[in-house]
């Protein structure tokens, strides 16, 4: 229960505690964890190939993230919560301590979930429209590489990532800059897909069996040792809304 409801809020905890005891005592009986598990992970109401779709989404960020070393996956998760279909957690290496191929991995891992989704059938809108979607994560670090970090083409600093996707909006040749960057990282991430298909299948399976997969096991599936500690960052959420 508690890696299904990592990151949630205490308004959102409360909720289900209260949500819990009104389930029981609705039936004259105490409050079990069965009743709480009820709250946190309600019923699945999506078919089956929504939900082996999702998690070859969320599996292929998974195997994005672990084994291009950019950050430790600590869950992933099946459970929709709020725009979140699904969530693949992890703590990710410090964003201003990565060189140019650092930086170019960690968006390869963001837009596996996309490359994911036209390899085995189409794809959505899910990958994009909040700033929380993957797309808009992978194009604010590459206009941070082109335009604040001095990793891209130039040396010159034009500003911060806020000031950056102003540039990719308002710059004709800048939004050029990060786009044909962008393909490129794209295209990379079409063959991670393609080359690790029966991993990330694996993944997917085990992921609508379970629902929640914990770090050590997504790497014992990938074939990482569980005492790989090398990764010590901020947690985050790899990838966004899904589905």
């Amino acid at each position: 229960m508690a890696a299904i409801g990592a990151g949630a809020t205490g308004a959102e905890i409360a909720g289900w505690a209260a949500g819990a005891r009104m389930a029981a005592r609705a039936e004259g009986r105490a409050m079990v964890p069965a009743d709480l598990l009820g709250q946190i992970a309600p019923r699945e109401t999506r078919t089956s190939e929504q939900l082996l779709a999702t998690a070859r989404h969320e599996s292929a960020h998974a195997a994005g993230t672990t084994m291009l070393l950019v950050g430790r996956v600590t869950s992933v998760s099946l459970v929709a919560r709020g725009a979140f279909a699904a969530r693949t957690s992890a703590k990710l290496r410090d964003v201003t301590m990565m060189d140019a191929a650092e930086l170019d991995a960690l968006a390869v891992s963001i837009l596996a979930g996309r490359a994911a989704d036209e390899h085995w059938g189409r794809i959505t809108s899910g990958c994009a429209g909040g700033p929380g979607s993957d797309l808009a994560h992978a194009t604010a670090l590459v206009a941070g590489k082109h335009c604040t970090w001095g990793l891209g083409q130039t040396l010159l600093y034009r500003g911060d990532q806020a000031e950056a996707l102003f540039l990719v909006k308002m710059d004709p040749a800048f939004r050029k800059t990060v786009e044909t960057d962008l393909d490129r990282l794209y295209g990379i991430a079409r063959d991670f897909v393609r080359r690790n298909e029966g991993l990330i299948e694996r993944l997917a399976k085990q992921l609508v069996e379970k629902r929640v997969l914990g770090g050590d096991e997504v790497r014992r599936i990938i074939g990482v040792p569980g005492s790989d500690n090398r990764v010590d960052g901020a947690a985050a959420t790899v990838g966004g809304p899904h589905e």
